[in-house]
């Protein structure tokens, strides 16, 4: 590579390519303390009955189409879908 007198090239990396890792563990993190508080105020008994308690709605979606997920979390139940 040559240069010439007054040019500059960018040989750096994208924004992205740079902090990809970074900002994928920042989403985890971030992606695993939403479940735990969702989670926790979900499983408190001051806060929830148990028979008003529901999954998230992506939760619900993987165990109605994989039904060996059912057994993991809230109890599975087809009514908890159309309660808010």
């Amino acid at each position: 590579m040559t240069f010439t007198e007054g040019k500059t090239v960018n040989t750096g990396k994208s924004f992205f390519a740079r902090k990809w890792k970074r900002y994928s563990f920042y989403s985890l993190i971030g992606f695993a303390v939403w479940h735990y508080i969702y989670y926790t105020i979900e499983f408190n008994e001051n806060v929830r009955k148990p028979e008003e308690r529901r999954d998230m709605a992506y939760i619900h979606w993987l165990k109605k189409q994989f039904p060996t997920l059912r057994q993991y979390g809230i109890p599975y139940r087809e009514s908890s879908v159309n309660k808010k």
